[in-house]
């Protein structure tokens, strides 16, 4: 029997649904994490590509007696028909007139020469299924009809757009001559291919499976964040204001595999600060300044602060892992090597004043003042630039889409209450595999926490970093175990556990000992959280790979074999 046959509690990132985090151990459902953000949210997906969370834009894809439908000439008879997926979650349509049977309107930001597809499946094949409209956003329509087997079909449309208009609502009718068949299974997704097929309800508490750090996945975790731009990936839009550079919009693919990067183009001679900015308001804060980019025939990109006395500038390598080639005045920097040949560049300024946040291309030929960039272009060299963020925060979090106004990410709230049984109340195990990616906030973040859902402040043991340092904190109302900072821990991916019982308190991290405490009380819990504390703060802002519990207290030895990687 192995170690982790022992455990009570085993969380991994593979089986969720909508609001659903699946625990391996137990397998009945009683150990599944509730997962809540009330916002869809991005991540990076196995194919190495940004991605909405959840794709699928279409709400209650499965639910057509749901009130997001709107009916004509038709009533709905819910899970009367097997699926194609095996599942009895098909409903029945009878059609008692002429006309359309279902609408669903959902919003989209229609650009020229970019597509968004449309499908459904149904137990019927007729040809005239599917009727796509709506809004002043025309374009081109293609339509396929697939043989899935078992009598189904899956029916698409996909538009190409020819002209560019700010979220236009895609009016979609579903219809069929007077009579009965099944329908399951309908989606809208950005790109000219109908993708593997996502059920939705909401659509906005999907946890995030983010594949940034490897081929396996963690589950996000991270705060509300507001992304301040407006139309952050359209850069040629009025929005945005070139300086000493031109754009050519829709001029390669994207991170998230759509036709929508920019190619933001040197002007000819030499130019100071060749830069695409927004100005924003002039509070005081520290803010964060994101955005992808990509070599063409030049390879250094530049984010600048604009309106500041010594401006904050960092030059940004676009080439092998990526490098910084210089920086001033700014407390935190990245660039992080993703798919086809992209980076995300960041840079983190607190600011007093004015502040413009800046987006540049440099040549092969440029110096750095001050304040300033200078740089000789030739009119027609570049990079590729899309999906530009800045938020109020000290790092920069996953990319929020925006159009014509700022979009806000809701926090991740991942836990379960009411496990008093899969908790050891007198000795036990706490074990967390995760990944720290930055230097975390001073407040503190929190990795996971095992807690008394009624009383979280009298009855917790709790396990957070502050700064770079990892902390214990543990306490029953009366006794309290606080380590301070334990040790200072190295971006990259750790493994940690927390023991308690009659050996005491004792922390492990990555194989070793980090810390001992001989206090044998213990908390009453019966709830767990992951990356944040039980009042909705201290949030982790990295990738969890693995949780567990054990109702015991385990040896030394397991603990060094547990956490070891």
């Amino acid at each position: 029997m192995s170690l982790l046959d022992t455990a009570s509690l085993i969380v991994t990132p593979n089986g969720y649904k909508e609001g659903k985090l699946y625990s391996v151990i137990p397998s009945d459902g009683s150990g599944d994490l509730s997962v809540t953000r009330a916002t869809t949210a991005t991540r990076v997906n196995s194919a190495g590509l940004v991605e909405l969370v959840p794709y699928n834009l279409v709400q209650y894809s499965e639910q057509f007696d749901n009130a997001a439908w709107t009916k004509s000439g038709a009533t709905i008879s819910a899970n009367t028909t097997i699926a194609p997926n095996g599942t009895l979650t098909a409903d029945s349509v009878t059609i008692s007139s002429l006309g359309y049977l279902l609408q669903q309107l959902t919003l989209f930001p229609a650009v020229s020469g970019q597509s968004v597809t449309l499908s459904v499946y149904a137990k019927t094949n007729i040809s005239n299924f599917l009727i796509f409209g709506g809004g002043t956003a025309t374009g081109t329509d293609t339509s396929t009809i697939t043989d899935v087997g078992g009598g189904w079909y899956r029916h698409t449309v996909t538009r190409t757009f020819n002209t560019t208009t700010s979220l236009q609502p895609l009016q979609w009718i579903i219809y069929n001559q007077v009579g009965t068949f099944a329908i399951w299974g309908a989606q809208i997704v950005e790109g000219s291919t109908a993708k593997d097929y996502q059920k939705t309800e909401t659509r906005l508490n999907i946890p995030r499976l983010d594949y940034s750090n490897g081929t396996c996945p963690s589950l996000l975790v991270e705060p509300q964040r507001t992304n301040l731009l407006t139309y952050s990936s359209s850069f040629d839009n009025a929005a945005w204001t070139p300086q000493s550079v031109s754009l050519s919009a829709n001029a390669t693919t994207a991170p998230d595999g759509t036709t929508t990067a920019d190619k933001i183009i040197l002007a000819n001679g030499s130019q100071t600060d060749p830069v695409v900015y927004q100005i924003l308001d002039t509070t005081a804060n520290t803010r964060t300044l994101a955005f992808f980019a990509k070599a063409s025939e030049y390879n250094i990109a530049f984010g600048r602060i604009g309106g500041a006395s010594n401006a904050p500038i960092v030059l940004f390598q676009l080439s092998g892992s990526g490098s910084i080639l210089h920086n001033q005045n700014v407390s935190a920097y990245s660039i992080e090597a993703l798919s086809n040949g992209w980076y995300r560049c960041s840079m983190t300024y607190s600011h007093g004043a004015s502040f413009a946040p800046n987006v540049g291309v440099c040549s092969a030929t440029y110096s750095v003042t001050t304040s300033s960039v200078i740089s000789t272009g030739n009119g027609t060299s570049g990079i590729f630039i899309w999906g530009a963020q800045v938020e109020v925060g000290s790092y920069a979090t996953s990319y929020i889409p925006t159009t014509s106004a700022s979009v806000t990410r809701n926090a991740d709230v991942i836990s379960k209450t009411g496990i008093s049984s899969l908790i050891g109340q007198t000795e036990g195990t706490l074990f967390v595999d995760f990944y720290k990616t930055h230097t975390y906030d001073s407040n503190g973040e929190l990795v996971a926490m095992i807690f008394d859902n009624a009383a979280p402040s009298l009855n917790r043991v709790q396990l957070v970093f502050i700064g770079d340092n990892v902390e214990l904190y543990a306490t029953d109302g009366t006794n309290a175990v606080y380590s301070g900072a334990i040790t200072s821990v190295a971006n990259g991916r750790h493994k940690i556990s927390v023991n308690y019982g009659a050996d005491g308190y004792k922390v492990y991290l990555d194989g070793a000992s980090i810390f001992t405490n001989a206090a044998t009380w213990s908390p009453t819990t019966n709830a767990i959280r992951l990356g944040s504390y039980a009042t909705n703060v201290a949030y982790l802002s990295d990738g969890i790979n693995a949780c567990a519990l054990w109702p015991t207290s385990l040896s030394n030895t397991e603990l060094t074999a547990l956490t070891t990687l």
